[in-house]
């Protein structure tokens, strides 16, 4: 589904970070780090709430389960997210509520990340 035009400027809002207390201490930051890492697969700023009004679509929401193994406790690296993709209006324009996990020897939280960031720009044609 081609959401994203040519000319229109896009943004990430800084996600918020799981509930630390429900997902335990990696959460701290997740919020931060995985926004870092969808800036940078669509090519966007990352911006407070505050500046969003300077932009045409929008991507906002929050981690909803963040999980960074130490290699050789086999724990899966975990990331869960629950976006919007929304306009200037906003109107809800896509969703992700996707979750993905890789073992902690070959697949890296970053990795996940930027997946999940892949997956969401294919499908709204950036």
């Amino acid at each position: 589904m081609l959401i994203y035009t040519s000319g229109a400027s896009l943004a990430i809002v800084r996600f918020a970070d799981c509930d630390k207390a429900k997902e335990g201490s990696d959460c701290v930051g997740s919020g931060e780090k995985v926004s870092r890492i969808y800036g940078e697969v669509f090519g966007a700023p990352v911006i407070d709430q505050d500046n969003a009004r300077n932009f045409d679509v929008l991507i906002t929401g929050n981690v909803r389960a963040y999980n960074e193994a130490t290699p050789l406790l086999f724990r899966p690296n975990l990331v869960a997210v629950r976006l919007s993709v929304l306009n200037r209006d906003g109107d809800i324009l896509a969703t992700q509520d996707k979750m993905e996990t890789a073992n902690n020897l070959t697949g890296s939280t970053i990795r996940i990340a930027k997946g999940l960031a892949s997956t969401l720009k294919n499908e709204i044609g950036r």
